[in-house]
């Protein structure tokens, strides 16, 4: 028998040049777009990471001090040290007292060597017990709330304006230092306590003196 002819499929035509041409700049720009894409989502992601460290850097301070507000409310002493460098502060305390106990001393005697050497070595006596005092969990409390008395006022009144809102001002230094001033809304300025804090690593502040 004989087999009947099969029908000849019809020859595909070439694309013109111009299309080739045309479907190739298409491929390659979205291959640039693609490249682009993965290169800027992995920069993107980097500047992201820097600028959500740099925030808590700057942060960190104002956290520390929120840290050991919260620590001296709920008189979690054992959370103290986490925020306070406690021999630091005891120095600067030590040397705030005693420069303020010359000065009161120095007006109340005069020229009297005598009576200066007295009052030097009743000095000597006086600071320590003070400043176990304003160190303490409760003095710390009264400070962070600008409720501290004069030091070696003759007269303390030392809650007299406890019923006043707390004000308090955060600043960072020069020097590396961030400190915050806090008093009773309507108190004179000589009423200011001012808190000062240091960076003790990256992101830890601790409380290292007062002013």
């Amino acid at each position: 028998m004989d087999r009947a002819p099969q029908a000849r499929q019809p020859l595909a035509r070439p694309l013109p040049s111009a299309t080739v041409f045309s479907m190739q700049r298409k491929a390659k720009r979205r291959s640039h777009a693609a490249g682009v894409l993965m290169t800027a989502v992995p920069v993107a992601l980097v500047l992201l990471a820097i600028a959500a460290a740099g925030l808590a850097c700057y942060r960190a301070p104002y956290a520390a001090f929120d840290g050991l507000c919260r620590a001296l409310e709920s008189r979690n002493a054992a959370a103290l040290p986490k925020y306070v460098d406690f021999g630091t502060l005891r120095d600067s305390v030590g040397a705030v007292v005693a420069e303020a106990a010359r000065a009161q001393q120095k007006t109340a005697v005069g020229e009297d060597r005598e009576a200066a050497l007295m009052a030097e070595l009743g000095v000597a006596l006086f600071v320590g017990p003070l400043v176990d005092v304003i160190v303490s969990p409760a003095g710390l409390a009264a400070l962070s709330k600008g409720d501290m008395p004069d030091l070696l006022a003759a007269d303390s009144s030392a809650h007299a304006a406890e019923s006043r809102p707390v004000i308090r001002r955060m600043r960072y230094e020069k020097g590396g230092w961030f400190v915050v001033s806090c008093c009773r809304q309507g108190a004179p300025s000589t009423a200011v306590r001012e808190l000062v804090f240091q960076r003790m690593g990256i992101l830890s502040w601790k409380l290292v003196g007062i002013r």
